[in-house]
């Protein structure tokens, strides 16, 4: 089957929006293809 990574994040403090973008890039940056 299909291999999934699966994670759950929590926001730092004072931040109520999460910018999908900016986690998506960074996290391509930091996990392996």
């Amino acid at each position: 089957g299909d291999k999934r990574l699966v994670a759950y994040y929590t926001l730092a403090a004072g931040h109520t929006v999460v910018d999908i973008d900016s986690l998506r890039s960074h996290l391509q940056q930091r996990l392996p293809a």
